[in-house]
């Protein structure tokens, strides 16, 4: 279990807190560059917001030490006008940050870790005006939670992506990429909780809110709320299964998801098909639906409730197992919960898949224990970013809980 503590950090053998103030006041270092320099592994930055929302004007590049950068005022967010790099060069270094305002720039790497346990980075509670977290290279385990996204986008390989909001348009890159790692595992990439605001285009390459392009691991798309937009010539989609692991010893979950969608697209398009895909209890409206590009007994789809004309315009070379149904027009409010209409108790009905008040799952992205209602509220303070448990315990059974999380 993985826990992101400021505390716990400090106590950390030989570990130092370097403050940086505008001007260097008291004493501490002018600039978060400086403070870098000064700095031992293990070290925590810690950077006063300068008045009226004034940036750190600088790039900030990390390469031999594990750091940790956070803000000095609970509750308000350091702001940096430039480019956050991290290179490692020893294995296994780490790079949290938390509560970033980045007005323009990326938080991003330069090519693929050295081989061996993980570099770690994890991207807390942060907000990018006008950039990406883009780490589309080897030997990462990337941890990005409750940031927002207002005009960019995510690459990963390894970790998850959970209770984030991402915008990203009219561009021929998908929000949220996940392409092949070189270490094949079982793991599954957890990518849940979100809300996905993309436009797209669509020409030479498969663009989408969640593209999912690896072979090394299986996907668990899980409890987003997707919005994707399109011009009549082209098409984007929800979430496009590229390619998958070649392995039947698990299965790529797209689960509970709301998707709306307009322009000429699918809300769930199944191209990948090498491992199962189970795609269960998901809403899709507009003119979504669920396209496989060829008919496949790994693709299980079941309880998934489309606003559509008919079952055959919304399940392309889908296996029919009657449970998926044509849905009632559906009140979405800005965080995407189903307020009315067929998926309200129209999820599998199978307990493994209940409410978080024990009832029926309510199709689409509130419903289920990995609801959206546990990514959205305040954030300061304690926070428990994700928790995996198992969905069916036995009488006299041992079971595992894992959580992640961090104090600011």
């Amino acid at each position: 279990m993985l826990l992101l503590s400021a505390i716990l950090l400090s106590q950390l053998s030989n570990a130092l807190d370097r403050i940086v103030a505008d001007g260097g006041a008291g004493g501490a270092f002018a600039t978060i560059t400086e403070a870098i320099d000064a700095s031992s592994t293990n070290d925590r930055i810690i950077i006063y917001p300068k008045a009226g929302g004034v940036p750190y004007g600088e790039n900030l590049t990390i390469t031999n030490k594990s750091l940790q950068f956070l803000s000095a005022v609970e509750g308000q967010r350091w702001t940096l006008n430039g480019n956050i790099t991290f290179s490692p060069t020893i294995v296994g270094q780490t790079l949290t940050i938390i509560e970033a305002n980045i007005l323009n720039g990326n938080i991003t790497t330069t090519g693929n870790a050295p081989a061996g346990n993980r570099a770690k980075v994890r991207v807390l509670d942060c907000k990018l005006q006008n950039g990406s977290i883009l780490f589309d290279f080897n030997n990462y385990d990337l941890n990005v939670s409750r940031d927002s996204l207002m005009n960019g986008r995510i690459a990963i390989r390894f970790g998850k992506i959970v209770g984030n909001y991402v915008v990203y348009n009219n561009t021929t890159q998908s929000a949220i990429n996940v392409n092949t790692d070189n270490s094949a595992s079982n793991d599954s990439l957890y990518i849940v909780g979100n809300k996905v605001n993309y436009s797209g285009l669509y020409y030479y390459e498969y663009t989408a809110g969640i593209n999912w392009n690896s072979t090394s691991q299986f996907a668990f798309i899980a409890n987003n709320f997707i919005e994707t937009s399109a011009s009549s010539y082209y098409a984007t989609y929800g979430v496009n299964i590229l390619t998958n692991a070649t392995s039947t010893t698990g299965k790529n979950v797209i689960l509970n998801n709301t998707i709306l969608c307009s322009g000429v697209q699918y809300g769930i398009y199944l191209q990948g098909h090498n491992s199962y895909n189970a795609v269960y209890n998901n809403v899709l409206s507009g003119t979504s639906g669920i396209y496989s590009n060829l008919l496949s007994t790994f693709d299980l789809v079941s309880y998934n409730h489309i606003q559509q004309a008919s079952l055959g315009s919304a399940l392309i070379n889908i296996l029919q197992d009657g449970t998926n149904v044509l849905g009632s027009t559906f009140t979405n409010n800005s965080n995407g919960q189903i307020l009315t209409g067929t998926p309200i108790n129209g999820g599998y009905p199978d307990a493994a898949y209940y409410d978080l008040n024990l009832t029926v799952n309510d199709a689409g992205c509130f419903g289920g224990s990995y609801s959206r209602a546990n990514f959205i509220g305040a954030t300061s303070g304690a926070v428990a970013s994700f928790m995996t448990a198992p969905r069916r315990v036995l009488a006299g059974q041992s079971i595992t809980i894992q959580g992640e999380g961090f104090d600011k």
